[in-house]
């Protein structure tokens, strides 16, 4: 559940006003929250980079005292499974109601709903050059390495995926037969391997499209509408290759209209955002918020006051 953002300003004014410390317009807390916001969101990864590696042994049980249950849930607003282009380049935005927000980070990837284990350049150069690894990899889990050498994010690497004889980039395929005009159906020759969630790019493809469903074996609908007119025997690529994104928060906004000469919130979607983040941040946003805005107004004695009763959560939060 969202955080309000009228919820959060009312806090931040009743507190900076409880000794005359100044008032906060809505113009300089829209700044701030968008700050604050971001700076909570990004420590999520740090929080659970930290829990990992403290709790490699941890049970499988959850209870309402698992840390890293709590992170998961935080982040997964931001979560969402993209695909990779032509199985070798990550998404750098995710699209949410025709909007784009830029990926912040990458997680696991995926070839079908298989995880691949990465590895570095040299190993997976090791294992190609290997006949004996190679003619196994049947039997194991994909794997991946960082190529951007070669302007690629990624190779996945897989013993016969899709009919790849050389072990290489198995996750992707093209269809040089799709007809397609400005319409989310696709027709194509005869072709099988085209199958739902794949994910689609070439001339007139929105980025992020995948194949949303099959209407037979030649022809099958898109996530969204093609573009750029008529196409005739396109040549249109298709990947297997996912990856898990997390994109930025959506940009916070208080809007407002002024009425004898005050601001007054407005709740109307199209000019206010609220925050995304957890319902447990509410505290959280309100401290940063409030020792920014003690920096911008020079109250040396709120940013104090506020930064030890921080600390304080966060030692209590991590200890």
């Amino acid at each position: 559940m969202a955080i309000s953002v009228d919820t959060i300003y009312q806090r931040v004014l009743a507190l900076a006003n409880k000794e005359q410390r100044g008032y906060i317009t809505p113009q300089e807390y829209n700044l701030l929250a968008n700050h604050a916001q971001m700076a909570i969101f990004e420590s999520y990864f740090y929080d659970k980079n930290q829990r990992n590696r403290i709790e490699d042994a941890r049970s499988i049980e959850v209870d309402e005292t698992d840390i890293s249950e709590l992170l998961d849930r935080k982040l997964a607003p931001f979560q969402s499974y993209e695909a990779v282009t032509s199985g070798h380049t990550f998404p750098s935005v995710v699209t949410i109601s025709s909007v784009d927000y830029d990926v912040f980070q990458t997680g696991v990837v995926l070839l079908g709903d298989e995880p691949c284990q990465k590895v570095s350049m040299f190993e997976a150069q090791r294992f190609k050059k290997s006949t004996r690894h190679m003619a196994v990899t049947d039997n194991q889990a994909p794997f991946y390495t960082d190529n951007r050498i070669s302007g690629r994010d990624i190779m996945v690497y897989a013993g016969g995926v899709n009919g790849s004889d050389d072990n290489e980039e198995p996750g992707f395929f093209t269809d040089a037969t799709c007809d397609y005009n400005d319409d989310p159906t696709i027709t194509h020759d005869a072709n099988t391997l085209i199958v739902v969630g794949l994910g689609v790019s070439g001339t007139g493809i929105p980025t992020g499209a995948t194949v949303a469903s099959i209407n037979s074996t030649t022809s099958f609908e898109l996530s969204a509408a093609t573009t750029g007119g008529s196409v005739t025997n396109g040549t249109l690529t298709f990947s297997d290759v996912t990856v898990e994104c997390f994109r930025v928060p959506k940009t916070v906004a208080w809007g407002y209209v002024v009425v004898n000469g005050k601001a007054l919130y407005n709740s109307t979607s199209t000019v206010s955002q609220d925050f995304e983040l957890h319902r447990s941040e509410e505290d959280t946003l309100t401290n940063k918020i409030l020792e920014l805005a003690g920096i911008i107004m020079n109250k040396v004695g709120l940013v104090t006051t506020v930064g030890q009763y921080s600390a304080a959560e966060t030692t209590s939060q991590k200890s």
